[in-house]
């Protein structure tokens, strides 16, 4: 190849780089294309419509056909030598021209999803002092991580708000602009590498800096519906969009009039089962003291020590455990506490004999850990054998043979 041809494709390269077709045109499906590199299983073509990834959102995946082959890419990635593709032949071997063709409902359903996001945060930010983490996008389910106090009160206000903003068919646009000209748009900065930023506004509702690819207008999101709110380091706001979201809200719907029938109850619902949970954390406390006060162990004496053990599937273990430290702070003693239904014995000694259990557990390929205290994961199967081994092993410690 001449090497003013080199140059013209490099420069060609440089161009769609900047503008690869994934942002010109979202909607593409197919796409010609020519390979100008390879790196083992990953290709470079002279152009792409698989998104790399972005902003939370996955890469895309599709496929690369010719005449005489098929590959299907599996990964997409972007470094500083352009967009790669990782390619599985199907049929034939990869020529140096065929088609990419994107896997589009997957691509689709990310686009609304993360359009969805950007109208349920800023619906979120009208609501609640709120201030955005992450997101990870996913199919049917994604994730908004957001740091502040979230109730559900809030939650459904903001589900309100977005819902309507889906249904006004807002038109979506991309800018760029520079870094020093953001203006009150969403931006962390601290992950802004380059000069210019890629802007997605949603009318005068939302701007927000993001690498993402987005639909045209809101009204393509078909709708939003927060399935869930989980509380973890971060409050989790886990959402679906268009289908999906009705179809869960149809489960939802379903389950509920269920509920309703069972317990019997038109009324109050939420009232009727926040009863309920309290009236199983007042029994669950009841077992628990019941347990503690008045669990019964098995004993043998073994040397003047006593050696107390149950296998009982009744009481509260938690219940079980209290009962056995109270004890063993009181006298020298060795207490074995298995249950099969849990797959677990737990050795609690007082007597400073070392038993040795984590060579046991190496020798018969098992899992536990502690120290002085010992908890030994046991397969159900196993259980019976392993608890008479570990009952040989305490006596043996006692008495002080080898282990």
């Amino acid at each position: 190849m001449a090497l003013q041809d080199r140059q013209k494709i490099n420069s060609l390269y440089a161009f769609l780089l900047i503008m690869p077709m994934y942002y010109e045109d979202p909607y593409l499906r197919e796409l010609k294309v020519r390979v100008i590199s390879r790196r083992g299983d990953f290709i470079k073509f002279d152009d792409t419509i698989l998104f790399p990834g972005g902003g939370g959102q996955p890469h895309d995946t599709g496929y690369f056909k010719g005449d005489s082959f098929l590959a299907r890419i599996t990964d997409v990635r972007k470094d500083g030598d352009g967009i790669w593709h990782r390619i599985e032949i199907l049929e034939g071997e990869p020529g140096d021209e065929g088609t990419l063709i994107l896997d589009w409902e997957r691509r689709y359903y990310l686009m609304k999803s993360h359009t969805g996001e950007h109208v349920l945060y800023r619906s979120l930010e009208k609501v609640s002092n709120i201030k955005f983490v992450k997101v990870e996008f996913d199919i049917p389910e994604s994730i908004l991580f957001v740091e502040g106090n979230v109730t559900l009160n809030e939650i459904e206000r903001a589900e309100n708000i977005a819902n309507s903003i889906i249904g006004d068919k807002i038109q979506v646009t991309i800018e760029k602009r520079s870094i020093q000209d953001t203006g009150d748009v969403r931006i962390r900065r601290d992950r802004i590498r380059d000069e210019e930023v890629r802007i997605v506004r949603i009318g005068d509702f939302d701007s927000s800096a993001c690498s993402g690819i987005h639909v045209k207008d809101t009204g393509e999101i078909g709708g939003i519906y927060v399935k869930r709110l989980r509380y973890s380091r971060y409050n989790e706001i886990i959402f679906m969009v268009d289908s999906e979201a009705r179809r869960e809200i149809e489960f939802s719907k379903n389950e509920y009039r269920r509920i309703r029938h069972l317990l019997n109850e038109y009324s109050s619902i939420t009232e009727r089962i926040k009863n309920m949970k309290e009236e199983i954390e007042k029994l669950r406390e009841d077992y628990f003291r019941i347990t503690e006060t008045m669990f019964s162990f098995e004993k043998k004496i073994v040397d003047n020590v006593n050696v107390y053990y149950t296998t009982a599937e009744i009481g509260d273990f938690k219940g079980i455990q209290k009962r056995a430290y109270s004890i063993s702070e009181s006298e020298r003693c060795v207490i074995i506490i298995g249950r099969k239904s849990m797959g677990r014995v737990e050795v609690i000694n007082s007597t400073g004999i070392d038993f040795s259990w984590s060579e046991f557990i190496g020798e018969r390929n098992l899992k536990g850990g502690g120290k002085v205290n010992f908890m030994i994961s046991v397969p159900p199967e196993r259980f019976e054998s392993i608890f008479n081994e570990i009952m040989d092993r305490i006596e043996k410690g006692i008495r002080g043979s080898p282990l």
